[in-house]
């Protein structure tokens, strides 16, 4: 898992059922972790709340697929969007998304009048993606970042230069990872 998901082949969805067996399988155990959170920031250089992310927006997706025969969600983003939703209601607010998408993928910017079509019907969605709340992907991957600079300074000083390495490149990846996640953002902000 770790070479695919570093070279980043693997989608969100894929990324989010691995990590889902890991952890319900307590597979982290057999390889010396007593806590999931220490496998995944050892082994994938990510933290508990990204993780958990990725897991809630697999299994949002896993889902939506038993209902939607078509597209589905994209990106975690979709996925943790429409998780604050009971699933009827995700399941209207994603068919009003792709009814708006037409042919196209679907983006946020669909995913967001949908859910303001649907409060306008029937009230029952609120929810409204603040420019905060767009931002928090960049603060989780900046978090992530600065954790591993801590743990990087530790290591230098106990002296673990394997480890040492290990941790810049995980280092090197959240600071690309950020950077692509500031792209993408760009890149839906400019298509609404």
């Amino acid at each position: 898992m770790r070479t695919s998901y570093l070279a980043g082949l693997w989608t969100f969805y894929e990324v989010g059922q691995a990590l889902c067996k890991i952890k319900e399988e307590r597979l982290y155990h057999e390889a010396g972790y007593e806590r999931f959170e220490d496998y995944c920031l050892a082994r994938f250089g990510i933290h508990r709340a990204y993780a958990y992310r990725q897991i809630n927006a697999a299994k949002l997706v896993k889902d939506l697929s038993t209902i939607v025969d078509t597209q589905l969600p994209q990106n975690e983003h979709q996925a943790g969007i429409l998780g604050r939703f009971d699933s009827p209601t995700r399941v209207r607010i994603w068919k009003k998304t792709l009814e708006l998408a037409g042919n196209k993928e679907a983006t946020l910017k669909h995913l967001q009048d949908a859910i303001q079509a649907l409060e306008l019907d029937d009230g029952s969605a609120s929810l409204k993606t603040t420019k905060a709340e767009k931002g928090s992907g960049t603060e989780c991957y900046l978090g992530h970042v600065l954790k591993c600079i801590q743990l990087l300074k530790r290591q230098t000083k106990k002296k673990e230069f394997d480890k040492a390495r290990e941790t810049c490149e995980r280092i090197k990846l959240g600071l690309e990872n950020m950077e692509r996640h500031e792209q993408k953002m760009e890149e839906e902000e400019e298509n609404q």
